[in-house]
């Protein structure tokens, strides 16, 4: 998958993590489809409790907080039990919307990791969803707790 297939701003039919968790669970592709989904609501499930494996008390750190990805698994870490959900993005009039979707905190995407540190204790985080890649993905593993995972979906393949 070389191109992100996720709409910014895109929100799941009647706007709910529930009711997303729900679509994507009996709608959307299997895990193992290589198709891939142009559904931010089947993505954000994939990436959230798929290929994340959030688990209630996990801290979550979600690149493109404002996206249609974004906003979705904001709603579905804090619906499975996240005790920190956390965003970045590209710049400023993006952090207000990306607030809306239940974040604890939104920072810009540039100078992040210090400010992830701070929220965190300097422990870091249990799971990073990442469709940014490059410089962000490499900062992003030096972010993650022991036994931290990283999701990384969208672009693939920049640097």
């Amino acid at each position: 998958m070389t191109e992100q297939r996720a709409l910014a701003g895109s929100r799941p039919t009647s706007g709910s993590a529930v009711d997303a968790l729900g679509h994507a669970r009996h709608r959307g592709p299997r895990c193992g489809d290589r198709r891939g989904s142009t559904d931010p609501a089947d993505d954000g499930v994939r990436a959230t409790r798929g290929t994340g494996r959030i688990v209630a008390g996990d801290t979550v750190l979600i690149h493109a907080a404002a996206g249609g990805v974004g906003t979705v698994a904001a709603q579905l870490a804090r619906a499975l039990g996240a005790d920190g959900v956390l965003g970045t993005v590209g710049s400023l009039e993006k952090i207000s919307y990306a607030e809306q979707s239940g974040y604890d905190s939104v920072f810009l995407r540039e100078g992040f990791s210090g400010r992830v540190r701070e929220f965190t204790g300097r422990r870091g985080v249990n799971l990073v969803l990442d469709p940014v890649g490059g410089p962000v993905r490499a900062e992003s593993i030096e972010l993650l707790a022991p036994f931290g995972r990283l999701a990384a979906f969208g672009v693939l393949l920049r640097s």
